[in-house]
């Protein structure tokens, strides 16, 4: 069976991964589009600072948790802290993509 401390040591890594990556594209969006393009009222990179901060708060915890070993509060935090910021990453993927292209092909 898996131990905690290797699951936790996982979505620590992976959760830093993706806010890295979350950055990167971050900033591809901010190049590649103007400064008044808005979706939803919300400017574009504004959607995906969420994912970023939420990762970074995974992160957090994460740590937090490998400092103090068995706190089942904050190990369950870190998982459905990662599994958030994944589906939240995916979602606003999606949405950049597909109004993305609707606005390219106007």
């Amino acid at each position: 069976m898996v131990s905690h401390t290797d699951v936790v040591i996982t979505v620590l890594g992976a959760s830093a991964t993706l806010a890295g990556l979350t950055l990167v594209f971050l900033g591809m969006v901010i190049n590649f589009l103007q400064p008044a393009n808005n979706f939803l009222g919300l400017p574009r990179t504004v959607m995906f600072l969420a994912p970023f901060i939420l990762g970074i708060i995974c992160v957090g915890v994460s740590s937090a948790w490998l400092v103090t070993r068995n706190n089942e509060v904050l190990y369950v935090t870190a998982l459905v802290t990662f599994w958030t910021q994944l589906a939240l990453l995916l979602v606003v993927t999606l949405l950049f993509t597909t109004t993305s292209v609707v606005t390219i092909n106007r």
